[in-house]
C-alpha cells in the first residue's frame, strides 16, 4: 500500500501535487518526510546545498547576508513552492541561508535525484 501522505492532501506542497502522476511517482520513491525546528538553518552560503525541499506545513525564508554579516530576507516558501530551486538553475551552490521560520513538515529530495527528474525535460 502507497505511502497516504502522497496522495495530495489540502496541506501537501502544491508544486508537487500540480506535477503529473508519473512524475510524481517518480519523484516519490525519493522524497523523505521531515519534521524541521524554527530556526533550524537547512544551508548556509557559499556552501553548496545537498537537498532540495518542498514545505508542507512549515515555511523557511531565504536570508541573503552582506559582508559585514547583516541579514535580509528576500523570500519566504511555503507549501506552494520549493527550497533549493537555485540547484537546478545555478550548478549547486548558493548565495543565501536558508532558515526555517515554523517549525511544521517538509519533503526533502537528494539535490542531484531532483535535478536527474528535471533534466527530464517534463512539468518539472
Amino acid at each position: 500500500m502507497p505511502n497516504t501522505i502522497f496522495v495530495r492532501p489540502a496541506l501537501q506542497n502544491k508544486l508537487l501535487a500540480a506535477l503529473p502522476d508519473l512524475e510524481l511517482t517518480r519523484l516519490q520513491r525519493h522524497l523523505s518526510l521531515v519534521e524541521v525546528q524554527t530556526g533550524e538553518i537547512l544551508g548556509e552560503a557559499p556552501l553548496t546545498l545537498h537537498h532540495c525541499y518542498f514545505p508542507i506545513t512549515s515555511i523557511v525564508s531565504l536570508q541573503y547576508v552582506a559582508n559585514d554579516g547583516a541579514s535580509t530576507e528576500g523570500v519566504a516558501i511555503g507549501n506552494e513552492g520549493l527550497a533549493g530551486v537555485n540547484l537546478l538553475l545555478a550548478g549547486g551552490s548558493t548565495t543565501y541561508n536558508v532558515v526555517v521560520q515554523n517549525t511544521g513538515l517538509m519533503f526533502r529530495i537528494k539535490s542531484g535525484l531532483l535535478q536527474e527528474e528535471f533534466s527530464l525535460g517534463g512539468t518539472l
